[in-house]
């Protein structure tokens, strides 16, 4: 069985993974503390992802695609954490895909527009318990693409 890997990407990265038959997620943060420098929250979040990928063994990455950021920061640290997840999944010859703000929230609620509530709200009645809508996203990208490639979906183990 394949093991995937999904990704939403910001400065609290919400992960979640399929692999072994089961379910896990959680949210992982990268926020600058005071003195570091600017590349330090990239250089955190290579070495994580390298952890995840060592552990998970995933065939496939997959990631919210973000065409849009609320200001020019935003944009900085997810240009930087995709160009991460696309150097790392090239140097080991995994697949990795990403999929479009809207299209995961419609398969998620049904709603192409919905709020960071709907989606936690909808991943709970999946049985899932997101701490924050990060981890919400980053299961209902994993569903998406569990569904996608024909998966079978366990029960959560959270």
């Amino acid at each position: 069985m394949s093991a995937i890997l999904a990704l939403d990407l910001a400065t609290q990265t919400g992960w979640a993974y399929h692999a072994n038959g089961l379910i896990s997620s959680g949210s992982e943060g990268f926020k600058l503390k005071k003195r570091d420098g600017p590349g330090q929250r990239f250089f955190r979040f290579r070495t994580w992802l390298r952890e995840q990928i060592v552990e998970v063994k995933p065939e496939r990455v997959v990631y919210e695609e973000v065409m849009r950021w609320s200001s020019g920061a935003a944009a900085k640290c997810y240009c930087g954490l995709l160009a991460i997840v696309q150097t790392e999944c090239e140097a080991k010859e995994i697949k990795y895909e990403g999929v479009h703000v809207g299209t995961i929230k419609k398969s998620a609620t049904g709603n192409g527009n919905a709020t960071k509530e709907q989606m936690i709200r909808a991943a709970m009645e999946q049985g899932f318990r997101p701490q924050d809508d990060n981890e919400a996203d980053a299961l209902h990208i994993l569903l998406l693409f569990c569904r996608r490639l024909n998966i079978p979906l366990p029960h959560p183990t959270k």
